[in-house]
């Protein structure tokens, strides 16, 4: 595979099997559903119990794992703001549904630790956003389906969100916000079409990592949209 390097200033980008430094004006060329009108808000909880079933606690398919009780739905909001859960350990979110599509994910912490959380198990589409909040790191395992424009927005200091299962664009384009110190290492294989924007600063890092190459038809932009922090 080519390897290739660009220094800026502006922004890190670290491309599978190779480093990149983008500029800011750079640009890398790389070779039916329907929605209800008003999303719920489903808040996690987690921890149900089902004698038999280790992974009850963490399964998205048992009404009693959310706040208010019930399944998420196709355009509900999901929302974990860990902070009244038991334990300093990683915590864990099952996707057991098949063909779930949300409108957003937003994951945060009010504990005095910081947390990691685990998300794994079946492809989630999602049609806006996935925002990380502070005290917080995301293990993003499973695989994600863009079901329209989408943005991976990291809000605080030192947040890391780590997306480990694939990416399908799907015909739609990925933004990236980093709105202060953070990263997002994007190590699954990204396919599809469609186009990803990049928003930070240069104390932001975004890496494309992983092992295999990706294979989507679209091109990377840098828009260096947040002062630097840097003195």
């Amino acid at each position: 595979m080519k390897r290739s390097v660009f220094h800026s200033q502006a922004a890190r980008v670290l491309a599978s099997a190779q480093t990149v430094f983008f500029g800011l004006s750079l640009v890398l060329t790389l070779s039916g559903t329907t929605w209800p009108s008003h999303a719920a808000l489903k808040t996690w909880h987690g921890g149900a119990i089902v004698l038999g079933d280790p992974l009850s606690g963490a399964r998205f398919s048992l009404p009693q794992n959310w706040e208010p009780d019930g399944v998420p739905q196709n355009g509900d909001d999901l929302r974990a703001e860990i902070g009244d859960l038991p334990g300093d350990g990683v915590i864990p979110m099952f996707n057991d549904l098949t063909n779930l599509a949300v409108r957003s994910l937003f994951f945060s912490s009010r504990a005095s630790t910081r947390k990691d959380i685990e998300m794994f198990g079946n492809t989630l589409g999602v049609t806006d956003t996935i925002h990380c909040g502070p005290a917080v790191d995301v293990y993003v395992r499973c695989g994600l389906r863009l079901e329209d424009m989408a943005r991976i927005s990291l809000e605080g200091g030192g947040i890391n969100v780590y997306v480990r299962g694939d990416i399908d664009l799907n015909g739609h384009d990925l933004e990236v916000v980093l709105q202060s110190q953070g990263a997002v290492e994007l190590s699954g294989v990204i396919s599809g079409t469609g186009s990803i924007f990049i928003n930070g600063d240069d104390t932001s890092t975004v890496g494309f990592n992983g092992p295999q190459g990706n294979t989507f038809e679209g091109s990377v932009f840098l828009r260096n949209s947040f002062p630097s922090s840097s003195p």
